[in-house]
């Protein structure tokens, strides 16, 4: 019969190496618009000044989980003067037709 400290030692030894096993998965970094009705985009690691034709046009929420801040056009090409800034974590409701990360 083993000893009690050696059963515990066992244990904790098992109990320390479970959680280690398991893979670390980081949470996806991208952006995703989505529609009145629910539809969605998502755009997983969106390049720097780079722009994405995408959207559902008026009545679109874009969420910003990216670390850095994305420009809403409501263009198809990312080209006019009026821009919404999007900081990272937060969501802007808004006529999004594209969107370009600045960082």
């Amino acid at each position: 019969m083993r000893s009690i400290p050696a059963v515990l030692a066992a244990s904790a030894a098992v109990a320390l190496a479970l959680p280690c096993a398991a893979p670390a998965f980081a949470a996806p970094r991208g952006v995703t618009i989505t529609s009145s009705d629910g539809h969605e985009q998502t755009f997983e690691n969106p390049s720097r000044g780079k722009c994405y034709t995408g959207g559902f046009g008026t009545d679109s929420t874009l969420t910003n989980s990216t670390q850095g801040t994305v420009l809403i056009f409501p263009d198809l090409n990312c080209m006019t003067r009026i821009f919404l800034p999007v900081k990272p974590g937060d969501s802007r409701h808004s006529n999004v037709r594209s969107f370009m990360p600045l960082e």
